[in-house]
């Protein structure tokens, strides 16, 4: 997945929104990367190549629920960065 003009910082900060819009809790940023739970799944947004990200999605469910959540995760974060020209980082 691509971020255009993203760098690691943009990363990061576009990636733990992306995660708290999808109602994952205990969002941290840990230097290049994001972690984030939402019972039953964890997810690790991994920003060091920057603007490309991977989303890493593992659960206690099927594989396909992890599919499914790492495409919507994937979805919010594209939507959150077409956002962030309106309005100033917080």
């Amino acid at each position: 997945m691509t971020l255009e003009r993203a760098n690691v910082d943009d990363c990061v900060h576009l990636s733990a929104r992306a995660l708290e819009e999808e109602g994952f809790n205990s969002v941290q940023k840990l230097g290049d990367a994001v972690w984030a739970t939402k019972d039953p799944h964890s997810a690790m947004v991994f920003c060091w190549a920057a603007p490309n990200l991977t989303v890493v999605i593992t659960t206690n469910a099927s594989s396909d629920d992890a599919s499914r959540v790492r495409d919507q995760v994937q979805h919010r974060i594209h939507e959150v960065a077409r956002h962030r020209g309106r309005e100033h980082w917080r």
